[in-house]
């Protein structure tokens, strides 16, 4: 029988390395969205600064948390330690939806406040590095978790992919306001889509991990993703 994820030393070393190159990733997206957000006066990339925290806190939860589910079974684990992983996937998903509940309520409140103006052209370079990097580490992740089955670096790599998807918005609200100032307010129209959308894929990766940790075991749309 085929295990759901791989085990050992290879196993281990590989999502880990992934992680960590993510964390550095984010780490360096946060700091370059959220400055150029400030000084660029975009509330979106500045929005979407706070996501990139997310996925740092993201590939800490993995890194440190492989160490653990990725153990052979024992005497007391006769089933391996799979469920480990199901747990740091929810968490991940949980600090998804966080995030999509955070920007959209800022974003709103934004919208019912005075506008400070449209965004400069600075904010749009920030949105587009973060586009081409969280693509590149989407492909990266996605690649590895289905390598070594991995449950919860494929949602992570998903969280990569929201990143990027989200800045696609951001990117084109900021352009279309530096053309015309009046329309300024889509800057947080932008926001709040960009909350809904995380809130989407945070649910679509949450739903299976509970059902999991429930007893009614995986989908078979997880088990597809997993074995593809």
């Amino acid at each position: 029988m085929t295990p759901d994820h791989q085990t050992g030393s290879d196993y281990e070393s590989n999502v880990r390395r992934i992680s960590i190159i993510g964390l550095i990733v984010n780490i360096f997206l946060f700091i370059i969205k959220l400055l150029l957000g400030i000084f660029g006066q975009s509330q979106a990339l500045t929005a979407d600064a706070f996501h990139s925290l997310s996925d740092f806190t993201t590939d800490v939860s993995i890194v440190f948390g492989v160490k653990f589910w990725s153990k052979p079974p024992d005497e007391r684990h006769p089933y391996g330690h799979r469920r480990i992983e199901t747990i740091i996937t929810i968490i991940i998903c949980v600090i998804l939806l966080i995030a999509a509940f955070s920007l959209g309520y800022n974003a709103i409140l934004s919208l019912k406040g005075e506008s400070k103006g449209p965004p400069q052209f600075i904010a749009f370079i920030g949105a587009l590095i973060s586009i081409i990097s969280k693509e590149i580490l989407y492909r990266l992740t996605l690649k590895t978790g289905k390598k070594e089955k991995s449950k919860a670096l494929i949602a992570n790599a998903w969280h990569h992919r929201t990143d990027a998807l989200s800045s696609i918005p951001v990117g084109v609200a900021i352009l279309v306001t530096l053309i015309d100032e009046k329309l300024a307010f889509l800057d947080q129209v932008t926001a709040l889509l960009v909350s809904f959308f995380i809130l989407y894929a945070a649910y679509k990766l949450l739903k299976p991990s509970l059902l999991e940790i429930i007893g009614t075991g995986l989908s078979e749309k997880t088990k597809n993703l997993l074995s593809h």
